[in-house]
Order: C-alpha cells, then sequence, then structure tokens
C-alpha cells in the first residue's frame, strides 16, 4: 500500500513513521506543506494519504481537494488537534474516510490500516467484477442486436421495444430499413444463403462492425442476404431530427465501395416509421425498392411511381391481417376503422374483384374461426354455400366489401363479449382462491398458475377487473380479517400470525399505515366498547 503522510511537525512525521515501518508491504513517502503534498501525490499516487489540516501556505483540506481532483479513488483521513473538528462539512465534501486526533494512538492508526487495506481490496474486487460484467455485456451485446433485428424485421410490440431500448442503450422515436445486395469481388455472384462462403461471411462481420461505427446503427448478422441496416432516429437528439434516407444510404455506399470487398452494390430505402408495428413494413419496403434499383445503385421506396397493381396485393394482404390481429383482442374500434378504410381504398380496384375476394374470404374465414374460438364454440359458422352466397349474389365490389366488413364488425363484438366472461371467469377463479388461502405465503406467480396463464397477463388482468393490483388486495383482504380477529380480544402477535403475516412489526407498521392506529390501540379501543355495552 502506498501511503503519504502530511503533517508541518517533524515529531509527528516521525511518530507515524515510525509506527508504519513495523508492517509489511507498505511505501511511505512524507511531506511537510500542503504544495509538497500535492507534488508528491502527482508522482506518488498515494492510496491513502493521512493529511495534517492547520499548515502554513496551502492548509489541509485545499491540498486535499487537490489531490481528490488528480484521484478520485484516494482514501483520505485528516489529522487534527480537536475530538470535535470543525472542518466537518467541508470534510463530507471530500469524501473524508476517516480523522484521527493528535497526538496518534498506535492502536488506532493500525485499527485504520486494517480498515482502509480491507477498503481497498474491496475497490479492487469491485473493479474487477466490474469489468467482468461489462465484459459479459460486450459479449452479448451482437446476440441482443441480431435478436432486436429479427424482431423489427419481423414485428416487434411496444413492450419489446423498450427493453431492447434499454439493453442496447438507444433512444428510437422513429427509423427506417436499409437493403444491401452485393458481389464478392473474389467469387460468383451470390444468388441464394447456401452461396456465402465462410470467407465472405468473415468478411462482412468486419465491414458490419465498419459500418456500425461509421454511423449509428444496427446490422442484421452477416449470413443474412441481403444485408439489412436499420438507422434508429431519436428527435431529441440533434444529429437525427433531419436525417435524409437517401444521404444516408449514400454514405452507406461510398463506405462498401471504399472497401474494395464487393461490387455490384446496390441498396433499397425503406421509409420512416415511428409506430413500433409499422417498423417491418420499412424493412419489406427496402427490400421491393432494392428489387427495383436497376441500374441505379440506390433507390428509394417512394420513386416507384408505377407500382400500385404490383403493390396494392401485399398492402391488401397486410392490412388483412392487421384486421384479423384487431378481431383476436376484440378491439371493436380498430375493426371499425380498418374496415372503413378497406372499403374506401380497394372499392374502385373493380377490375382486380377476383383476387381481392381471395383475401376477403380469408379475412371471414379467420374471424369466424376466432369467433368460434373465444366463445367455446357457441357461435355457429355458416355452411359454405352461405358464405358463397356474399360473393355469388353481387357483382359490384363495394357492397362485396360492406357486406364482409359489416360481419366482421358484429363477429368482433361477439368476440369482445367473449373475452370479458373469460376475463371475469378467470378472476373470480382466483379470486375464490386468494380468498381461501389468505394465511397462505400466497405470489403472483402462483396465482397466475392456478388460472393458467402467465403473471404478467394475469396481473394486467386482475387490476382492469378489480381495480386493485394483486398485493393490494392481499393486504386488505388481510387487514379486514386482523380488525375482527382484534375486536375479539386476539393479541396483536396471535392476529398476525392468524392473518399470514410472519413479522408482527411488520402487521404493525402495515395496519397503521391502513387504519391510522396500531393494532393494540384498536384492540383495546374495541374491548373497552364492548365493556361499556355489557355494562349498560
Amino acid at each position: 500500500m502506498r501511503i503519504l503522510v502530511v503533517d508541518d511537525e517533524q515529531i509527528m512525521l516521525d511518530s507515524i513513521s515510525l509506527t508504519l515501518s513495523g508492517e509489511p508491504d507498505l511505501q511511505v513517502e512524507i511531506a511537510r506543506t500542503g504544495r509538497e503534498a500535492i507534488e508528491k501525490a502527482d508522482a506518488f499516487r498515494p492510496e491513502l494519504v493521512l493529511m495534517d489540516i492547520k499548515m502554513p501556505g496551502i492548509n489541509g483540506l485545499e491540498a486535499l481537494a487537490e489531490i481528490r481532483r488528480m484521484d478520485s479513488q484516494a482514501i483520505l483521513v485528516i489529522l487534527t488537534a480537536y475530538e470535535n473538528f470543525s472542518y466537518a462539512q467541508e470534510a463530507i465534501r471530500l469524501n473524508i474516510y476517516d480523522y484521527l486526533v493528535k497526538p496518534v494512538n498506535k492502536a488506532r492508526l493500525l485499527d485504520l490500516l486494517g480498515r482502509v487495506k480491507q477498503q481497498l481490496i474491496n475497490i479492487r474486487e469491485a473493479r474487477l467484477e466490474e469489468l467482468a460484467l461489462r465484459e459479459r455485456y460486450k459479449k452479448l451485446l451482437p446476440v441482443i442486436e441480431n435478436e432486436f433485428m429479427f424482431e423489427l424485421m419481423n414485428g416487434i410490440n411496444d413492450v419489446a421495444l423498450a427493453e431492447y431500448q434499454e439493453l442496447l442503450a438507444i433512444k428510437l422515436v422513429k427509423g427506417f430499413f436499409l437493403a444491401v445486395s452485393y458481389r464478392d469481388k473474389a467469387s460468383a455472384p451470390v444468388d441464394s444463403l447456401i452461396e456465402l462462403s465462410f470467407t465472405l461471411r468473415l468478411k462482412m462481420s468486419d465491414l458490419a462492425e465498419e459500418i456500425r461505427n461509421f454511423i449509428p446503427c444496427l446490422v442484421a448478422p452477416a449470413k443474412t442476404y441481403p444485408l439489412s441496416i436499420f438507422i434508429p432516429m431519436n428527435q431529441a437528439g440533434p444529429e437525427s431530427v433531419d436525417i435524409e434516407p437517401v444521404a444516408v444510404a449514400r454514405k452507406v455506399l461510398n463506405l462498401l465501395q471504399s472497401k474494395e470487398i464487393l461490387t455490384d452494390i446496390h441498396i433499397g430505402i425503406g421509409r420512416i416509421y415511428s409506430a413500433s408495428s409499422e417498423l417491418k413494413r420499412s424493412y419489406q419496403e427496402s427490400l421491393l425498392a432494392l428489387s427495383y434499383c436497376g441500374q441505379s445503385p440506390v433507390y428509394h421506396y417512394d420513386d416507384l411511381q408505377v407500382q400500385q397493381e404490383r403493390n396494392w396485393e401485399s398492402e391488401l394482404s397486410q392490412e388483412v391481417q392487421e384486421i384479423i390481429e384487431a378481431v383476436r383482442f376484440g378491439n371493436v374500434a380498430k375493426v371499425e376503422m380498418y374496415s372503413a378504410q378497406l372499403v374506401l381504398k380497394y372499392a374502385n380496384f373493380q377490375a382486380e374483384q377476383d383476387r381481392i375476394c381471395f383475401y376477403l374470404l380469408e379475412l371471414l374465414l379467420s374471424t369466424y374461426k376466432i369467433c368460434k374460438d373465444s366463445t367455446t364454440g357457441q357461435t355457429g359458422s355458416p355452411g359454405f354455400e352461405q358464405i358463397m352466397a356474399i360473393f355469388n349474389n353481387r357483382t359490384d365490389l363495394r357492397e362485396i366489401l360492406k357486406e364482409i366488413t359489416q360481419r366482421i364488425k358484429a363477429l368482433t363484438g361477439i368476440v369482445k363479449e367473449g373475452r370479458q366472461n373469460q376475463v371475469k371467469s378467470i378472476i373470480r377463479q382466483a379470486k375464490d382462491f386468494i380468498d381461501s388461502q389468505y394465511t397462505e405465503q400466497l405470489s403472483l406467480e402462483d396465482i397466475s398458475h392456478t388460472v393458467g396463464i402467465s403473471p404478467f397477463y394475469f396481473s394486467r388482468l386482475f387490476r382492469e377487473e378489480l381495480g386493485i393490483n394483486f398485493s393490494e388486495y392481499v393486504t386488505k383482504l388481510r387487514l379486514e380479517k386482523a380488525v375482527l380477529l382484534l375486536a375479539q380480544g386476539l393479541s396483536v402477535k396471535e392476529c398476525c400470525f392468524s392473518v399470514g403475516y410472519n413479522d408482527p412489526n411488520y402487521f404493525s407498521r402495515i395496519f397503521r399505515k391502513y387504519y391510522d392506529i396500531t393494532p393494540s390501540e384498536y384492540r383495546d379501543e374495541q374491548v373497552q366498547l364492548k365493556g361499556r355495552n355489557s355494562t349498560c
């Protein structure tokens, strides 16, 4: 351990140095002024500083403040002639470890030395543990990023998006995708995943890391083809507010071309989206834009002027899936909104009626199945002829769209009612179980397992249905039972154990928090009240 002792009295320096000389593994330096202490601390880098306060020139506290600026980890101890020294506030500000009263007691000094040694060991162990955690995090980071990219490309919800942002330390308000196709200069054209050689994967892994360092982004695993890049945008950050997707794509293109690893590089650009559920659209759009690149190395989805006839089908498919998802959750408002958009958008596509009817049939059949499942088979589905009559008896596409969407809205209402009944049944079952087992050590996991749903989903349903969360309900139930037992004259301890608590002190605190009176005071009041009533 490196120790710096600072005092303007030679006898004090000699006394402390003599005491420390008998201890192993110590390097001791001395200084007689504040200025000399600062200079020696800069060169010697002490782990422990013993500093006198009153010295000519730069005093002890000023010197300690300067040493603290040079080394935030050094352990600082004050030497003072007063038991209750008057520099306490400044000492607290400088994070002083301890103080020794002159003349320094040998036993006190050695005790301090032992505590400081243990403190230094703790600091080193904490530093090593932090380094190990950082190393593990760095190793896991690519895996987390790959999972996040997979979720973004295939659809992600708000909860998962927030979790990934926290893990990756990014703030995502909106973003867009780039899709990159290429050929390896040293090999044949890359047409499929199978043709990606091991050597090229290594090259692409290194190149992906360069892309990340070049511009804030997420890059899909190197084995994927085309290479997908996601550009997160944070409106709170000055660098990303005015990001222009085409400019970003050209920067990436210039970087890839400068490395002379790849050739025939083309980049497709998806549109910017902010809603988590829509981010996968940008990925799909980037792939579609890539397929239109042709002679242009960079192509934006918005530049596709001639694709109404080729793109409406993929958009309709996506819109049908969104309606089916809204039906599944009994979201009547969303179904009504999406249905209105469907009629408005496709009513005039008379030339494509046969293909549109195919998707409408899928939508109707899926809705009937969801409705049947949510009502445990109580709602019957129409036969094949009844369903086909909807399409065969009408020649106008607008009328078919209206008929289908009206049926879907009606069925969604049935799904909503069925879900509500299921929720009521689940919560009623859970409440009955809690009411009968409230004296046991119940957990959210225990109850959710009993009713057969996940803890997260159960917690949300319980609060929505009863207006109180699970733990609050158990506490309220136990205290209501406790009030009855205390009124019968039971002791606080007996009452505590009878309603499921293990600690009478904790029980008393909870009781007082709810009723603004201690359990013993409440019991005494009730006993006195009964006594007065019995004498009347």
